[in-house]
């Protein structure tokens, strides 16, 4: 963390939990935990520069977090990160259980117009799904190498 530790205490000081959600800061924390990763220098600085711009935001705030600025910050700052991390360093997005909504509904509607039949009335995106969240939860969170929104 080096350059950043100081950033990320003041931030930890300065909001509390369901704040630190709206910030996004699970997130950051795990960019600045791989950014020595990061062996070639102009990414490096790109990067650096993103986590610059995203704690000058954040202390432009005055501790009022607002939806806007939330999924502003999501957009123009953490989903760069997160893409670039995930394409180069291994990182995984992070799915909400919200999102099993859809998949148990999409299979219910393949249940009732009868393709679910042809492979044992398997519920495979509810199924797929499911793997894909507990991967994320028990592999990627625990190495530090998730990202995603309000994360």
């Amino acid at each position: 963390m080096g350059k950043y530790s100081l950033d990320v205490t003041l931030v930890k000081e300065s909001f509390d939990k369901d704040a630190l959600r709206y910030i996004h800061f699970r997130s950051m924390q795990n960019f600045i935990l791989h950014i020595d990763e990061i062996k070639n220098e102009n990414d490096r600085s790109k990067i650096e520069r993103y986590i610059d711009e995203y704690f000058n935001e954040i202390k432009n705030t005055d501790g009022l977090i607002t939806d806007d600025f939330s999924k502003n910050l999501y957009k123009n700052l953490i989903s760069q990160l997160g893409i670039y991390f995930q394409k180069h360093q291994g990182f995984r997005v992070v799915i909400r259980p919200s999102t099993f909504v859809p998949a148990i509904f999409i299979d219910l509607f393949l249940f009732f117009i009868g393709i679910l039949k042809y492979i044992d009335y398997i519920p495979i995106l509810t199924t797929f799904t499911l793997l894909f969240y507990l991967q994320g939860f028990f592999i990627y969170k625990r190495i530090h190498k998730s990202w995603g929104y309000r994360y």
